[in-house]
């Protein structure tokens, strides 16, 4: 597992959400891969999916360097992450044009918002396994998620108590079910898991 030590951070104190909430200060991890053109014309950008981390990233990206997200903080429903990438990728790189934004699942999500919010600075957009807008089956699925973390009795503020374990062994067992296709239960490939 890894830490925000293993990774470069970028703080915004007093980052206001659209929601109305402040994280003070944000946190937005990154690992960034290859070498920045001396233009920055070849910087790509993938956003995070949930529940993934800086070390999920492919060693090999397809086109150097990728700047990669992680949470912005701990909450109890997922910040908006939009706005700290493009601090990140604006304010901390530099970078005013982006030669791709790619991103699966939640991170898909961002790279559609990426390629409506700033359609001049977006070459090329790829966004997979996502959909521009939570479908209401896909929020229910996630409400679900957060109840069974939630109701947890060492839940506390959205944030893990010491030996909080029920929830996420909750959580896991429902997401396996949903996270896999029949298929991969059919011809038993969860066996190969072991």
């Amino acid at each position: 597992m890894t830490t925000p030590s293993d990774y470069p951070v970028l703080e915004l104190p007093g980052f206001r959400l659209e929601t109305g909430g402040v994280l003070d200060p944000a946190r937005l991890a990154y690992r960034t891969h290859g070498q920045l053109a001396p233009d920055k014309s070849n910087a790509i950008l993938l956003p995070t999916w949930f529940a993934s981390s800086a070390t999920a990233c492919p060693p090999r990206p397809p086109t150097p360097p990728r700047p990669r997200p992680a949470p912005a903080s701990r909450t109890s429903r997922c910040a908006t992450t939009f706005v700290p990438n493009n601090a990140l990728v604006r304010g901390h790189f530099g970078i005013e044009r982006l030669e791709l934004v790619i991103g699966c699942s939640m991170g898909a999500q961002q790279t559609y918002q990426w390629a409506v919010s700033y359609p001049g600075m977006v070459a090329r957009a790829l966004p997979f396994c996502g959909s521009p807008k939570t479908a209401p089956h896909n929020a229910v699925f996630l409400e679900g998620l957060r109840a069974v973390l939630t109701a947890d009795p060492e839940w506390r503020l959205g944030r893990r108590a010491p030996g909080y374990a029920a929830g996420l062994r909750a959580f896991a067992r429902v997401y396996a079910g949903w996270g896999f296709s029949q298929a991969f239960y059919w011809n038993e490939r969860y066996r190969a898991l072991s």
